[in-house]
């Protein structure tokens, strides 16, 4: 199990939105929720994605989220 996400709720939902174009729109409880996920060896992880419609965003932007996320993002700074 990897080290807790304690990154700001609003950095990680724009961030979330931003790298599936709008996608984590369907599933907006899950993803604003810095604590479903975790870092583990610098990457960030997911708990609990049981959801269809997690598992559909998953499917469709997972990989662009595990390569491009960025845990310092500073969604202050990107408006």
């Amino acid at each position: 199990m990897g080290k807790p996400c304690h990154i700001d709720a609003g950095a990680l939902w724009s961030q979330f939105y931003k790298l599936t174009n709008g996608g984590a729109w369907a599933d907006p409880h899950h993803f604003k929720n810095p604590g479903n996920f975790c870092f583990d060896d610098g990457r960030l992880r997911i708990f609990d994605y049981g959801s269809k419609k997690t598992q559909g965003i998953i499917t469709e932007y997972g990989i662009t989220i595990f390569e491009s996320f960025d845990p310092s993002y500073d969604w202050e700074k990107k408006k």
